[in-house]
């Protein structure tokens, strides 16, 4: 249950007064971090609450929840209801919401569920006093993180945790491993033991001052030097006004921070606590996580010029042989407190596994509990009854189908089959590739014969295969298929992860010819929704005039190739009708003599239509009507590049 902020201000003061006297010392204060966190997140244009999530002992999580609201669930061809799963956001040390700035417009852009919070003891959460053990400090993480999802209501999550996050994140999932879907870890803390080697290559001045250091929190040096402490940030970090440069100008991030880290020391205690000198980790991940569920998926993002050592996700890969456990590298990619530098993000709850929580549907369903949704759940479970595998009814001819939504070079698939009863029934099933829904898909290329019945799981391997729907097929009377989980893989040359590129759009500036009424005003179409009801105050429209347009200036030129728009739905369709997309760096007739990429025959009310080009460069993205007495309306305009 979600707490509105007011009511837990005199709290907030109460368990922040050991920092009382900071103001007089260091320049900063709750105020002064909750406008920090203000101005941070303004650039963020798609709609999201914040608010504190009450848990045990009095204490609070600060969360920002997207798409929240009630909408209805997505309707499978087979009849059965799928709601995506939520994704949980955790941030590393010293870190809090507001650096996933960059990323937190693009997660949420597909409509999933997405939450992100200030971990205990940093930012805006409760501050507590955490024990000195190690395990104990990592128990009232995770039973945090538990309580919280307890608050929210979230039956299942997928978590993805960034530095400690990651460490967090993988401690949580050895607890509660039945509550996630997926377990994805971005450059994760904590795994990797100190080695054990002479340490002659740190110079003694270093060892002295460490020395000295050790007892006092790592993070101590910004407030021990007051109110010097913005500036050393400033200089220390400077790297941060360059990282975060295409949403800031000036010093937003270094000030947001600094007033996360200049309050109390809390969370900060707490790290310290379970470090050992260097900032090695007293309990490291890698000794215990073979202990985490094998039906739990993995994935391990790491940068090129990462700071993290990648070596720990490979040697878990190698542990977990019989899971899924993928490893992306981000090249020339250096992955600090944020997850993406380029224009396209790299979603990291979908990895290798091209089929996982991709859309599948079948030819009938034999209960309730046996959808096609279930065979892509990442969840190996054999066991029908556990609820984790597809079943149709006897029938003739049945089939399984997922879709990819885009072609790629299908070289493997896996297949685990029922373990607790009838394993033979998917003897002769056939494994179909291609990009043809003739007779369902099932005429496509036949990529393998399933002639002998597969005890558990087993992989698949043939010539690459193209082709954007993959269906298991079983011919012949009388026929049951059943599934318990079914992974598609692309060619190793292929990118093994799924990238969901950025809506440029978002971040841009729109006008138009003219504006018609004070809820149609350009903007409305680069505000990130898809509501297609005018009267909801989401779509532009001008007046009826000769040759209307609309333009979004993207602040800088990018290489696009793809533009999609949402038209409006309960009136006046045909409007867009004949409609140019023009992109370029000009602003002569308004913009509206660059380059033409794509012209509008039609897009149905209430729809969306992707119109794809060769590559055109421009800063400024144009929608121009020609002809007398026309009427130019949009509910939202999507632009992408290569």
């Amino acid at each position: 249950m979600r707490t509105d902020q007011e009511e837990f201000v005199l709290t907030q003061r109460r368990s922040w007064w050991i920092s009382s006297w900071l103001p007089s010392w260091c320049p900063t204060s709750l105020s002064h971090l909750i406008k920090a966190e203000d101005k941070i997140l303004k650039p963020i244009r798609v709609k999201f609450t914040q608010g504190y999530v009450p848990i045990s002992n009095g204490n609070y999580i600060w969360t920002l929840g997207f798409n929240e609201r009630e909408h209805s669930p997505e309707i499978s061809a087979s009849g059965v209801q799928h709601n995506q799963v939520p994704l949980v956001l955790l941030h590393g040390f010293g870190s809090g919401v507001g650096l996933w700035v960059k990323n937190l417009p693009a997660l949420a852009q597909e409509g999933r569920p997405v939450f992100a919070l200030d971990m205990l003891g940093f930012g805006r959460s409760s501050r507590p006093i955490f024990g000195r053990d190690a395990k104990e400090a990592e128990e009232q993480f995770v039973q945090t993180l538990e309580d919280w999802r307890k608050a929210e209501g979230l039956e299942h999550m997928i978590l993805l945790g960034h530095d400690l996050g990651g460490y967090v994140s993988t401690a949580y999932a050895l607890k509660y491993p039945h509550r996630l879907k997926h377990l994805v870890l971005v450059e994760p803390w904590g795994f990797a033991a100190r080695p054990h080697v002479q340490e002659n290559w740190v110079p003694i001045w270093i060892k002295v001052f460490g020395a000295a250091m050790n007892p006092f929190n790592p993070l101590g040096l910004l407030r021990l030097v007051g109110p010097l402490g913005p500036l050393l940030l400033q200089l220390l970090r400077s790297d941060f006004k360059q990282k975060y440069a295409s949403v800031f100008a000036d010093d937003t991030v270094a000030d947001y921070i600094y007033h996360v880290n200049a309050q109390t020391a809390s969370g900060e205690t707490a790290f310290k606590n379970m470090t050992i000198p260097y900032g090695w980790p007293q309990h490291p991940m890698i000794d215990r996580v073979e202990m985490i569920s094998p039906s739990l998926p993995m994935t391990f993002i790491y940068g090129s010029r990462s700071r993290i050592d990648g070596q720990s996700g490979k040697a878990i890969q190698e542990m977990r042989p019989n899971s899924h456990t993928e490893i992306v590298i981000m090249m020339g990619v250096l992955v600090i407190l944020f997850l993406t530098l380029s224009p396209v993000l790299c979603v990291a709850h979908l990895t290798g596994n091209l089929a996982f929580e991709a859309k599948a549907v079948q030819s009938s369903i034999g209960d309730k509990q046996g959808d096609a949704e279930r065979a892509v759940d990442g969840n190996k479970e054999s066991d029908y009854m556990k609820g984790s595998c597809t079943h149709t009814k006897s029938e003739l001819g049945p089939w399984w189908r997922v879709d990819l939504k885009d072609v790629y070079s299908v070289s493997k698939v896996i297949i685990t089959n029922r373990g607790d009863c009838c394993s033979d029934r998917i003897k002769g099933a056939q494994i179909r590739i291609g990009d043809s829904l003739d007779n369902n898909g099932n005429n496509n290329e036949l990529a393998e014969n399933l002639l002998t019945v597969p005890e558990g799981t087993k992989t698949f391997e043939f010539k690459p295969i193209k082709g954007r729907y993959v269906n298991i097929f079983l011919p012949g009377k009388d026929k049951t298929l059943t599934l318990c989980e079914v992974e598609v893989f692309a060619e190793k040359k292929e990118v093994q992860s799924i990238c969901v590129p950025r809506n440029l759009a978002l971040r841009g500036e729109a006008v138009q010819s003219s504006t018609y009424d004070k809820q149609g005003d350009a903007q409305n179409s680069i505000d990130g929704k898809t509501l297609t009801k005018y009267s909801y105050g989401s779509c532009s429209h001008t007046e009826e005039e000769k040759d209307p347009w609309w333009r979004v200036d993207l602040k800088k030129s990018y290489i696009v190739t793809r533009v999609s728009i949402t038209n409006r739905g309960e009136c006046c369709p045909e409007r867009i009708n004949g409609a140019q997309i023009r992109i370029g760096d000009s602003l002569e007739n308004n913009g509206n003599r660059n380059k033409l990429a794509a012209v509008i025959e039609s897009i149905p009310g209430d729809g969306t239509k992707k119109f794809t080009f060769e590559p055109i460069k421009g800063r400024y993205v144009n929608i121009f009507l020609q002809g007398e007495r026309k009427i130019l309306q949009m509910c939202e305009v999507q632009v992408f590049l290569a």
